[in-house]
């Protein structure tokens, strides 16, 4: 897993980054792709919810949310001078929501826009912190058990 590879090297040139490098290490690679499978469904959702009942609010805000994500995913490639996990999706990603960003400038002012992608962020880490607890700690309840079995 790219975290196991290059965590020392992140710490030591980014001393800030010790604890999720910490955390990260203890999650396996299925662990990171069900956190990412439910980051995808919970917009899946949104879009229903919002095609539904016509509230496009809700969809707009984690998208936005999702597209703030990609840009994070670019400036962490670009700071760490290196491939990480999630910029070849976010490279294919970022076109597709600019054009969809830019033809939302069309219908809601800049505030509306900045007001909905603070709250899908929120919405959207809080979901990724409690997300990232449930997956660790299942990870922890199977290793003692793998353990206990050995």
């Amino acid at each position: 897993m790219w975290i196991r590879r290059n965590g020392t090297d992140l710490s030591r040139r980014f001393p800030f980054t010790q604890r999720f490098v910490l955390h990260a290490k203890k999650l396996s690679t299925t662990g990171f792709a069900l956190i990412a499978a439910e980051e995808f469904f919970l917009l899946v959702g949104a879009t229903l919810v919002s095609n539904q009942w016509d509230v496009a609010a809700v969809w707009l805000s984690l998208f936005l949310a999702f597209s703030f994500h990609l840009v994070v995913h670019v400036v962490q490639c670009l700071t760490v001078r290196r491939y990480i996990p999630g910029i070849v999706s976010a490279l294919i990603a970022i076109p597709f929501c600019t054009i969809v960003i830019t033809r939302t400038t069309d219908v809601y002012s800049t505030g509306t826009i900045l007001l909905y992608t603070a709250a899908g962020s929120v919405v959207a880490g809080t979901n990724l912190i409690l997300l990232h607890r449930w997956v660790t700690k299942r990870a922890t309840v199977h290793d003692n058990r793998s353990d206990t079995q050995q």
